[in-house]
């Protein structure tokens, strides 16, 4: 997964497919369990940790947090969420 893929590959339209990639790498003899452990959660907490360091630095600089709400208008047909926008 990552930057390498162009688009989304089939069965991994949105999340809600998440487990059943975890489920199918538990099958698969060149994935160990610490390199699935990584790709579900530490990589998560590293990018989050990242995350913080940039809002870390902001603020020690005086930017103020931008924060918008996206019309859900301009998501209808740019999203695979499942979520139905009233």
């Amino acid at each position: 997964m990552g930057k390498r893929y162009c688009r989304t590959p089939q069965g991994l339209e949105d999340v809600s497919k998440y487990p059943w990639l975890v489920a199918e790498l538990l099958t698969d003899p060149r994935w160990t369990v610490a390199d699935i452990r990584k790709l579900i959660g530490e990589n998560i907490i590293r990018v989050f940790s990242e995350v913080e360091k940039v809002r870390d630095a902001m603020l020690a600089e005086g930017v103020e947090p931008l924060e918008e709400e996206i019309h859900p208008e301009y998501l209808k047909g740019k999203t695979n969420c499942t979520y139905i926008f009233d």
